[in-house]
């Protein structure tokens, strides 16, 4: 009869080794699925990105149509590029850095 589970052995630095042994003591786990929990975590995370990165160049495929079928004005452009620059001018002076209108920094303030 072939088993059910692989024996997988690997390394981990020693702080590392106590905080597993406390967490599987604190959850009343074993080790073994302290750590098949995680890989279902980490897969699911793993594969949430993957999904959204793919949400993400959907819709940037969709703008990019739209754009084709009805192209922005020069004037339209201009003012999307002037909204853009005074929301990062404003982002920038509440982070205290000072931009010129080229986009050189002359100052941080020490946070």
């Amino acid at each position: 009869m072939a088993r059910r589970y692989k024996t997988i052995g690997f390394s981990v630095p020693p702080m590392i080794a106590t905080r597993i042994e406390e967490v599987v003591k604190a959850r009343q786990l074993t080790r073994s699925e302290l750590f098949r929990e995680m890989f279902r975590v980490w897969e699911k995370k793993e594969r949430e990105a993957r999904d959204s990165d793919e949400q993400i160049l959907k819709l940037f495929a969709e703008v990019k149509a739209a754009e084709r079928k009805n192209p922005a004005t020069l004037e339209e452009r201009l003012q999307s590029f002037e909204e853009i620059r005074q929301s990062l001018q404003k982002r920038a002076k509440l982070l205290g850095i000072e931009v010129t209108e080229d986009g050189e920094i002359l100052k941080k303030a020490r946070v």
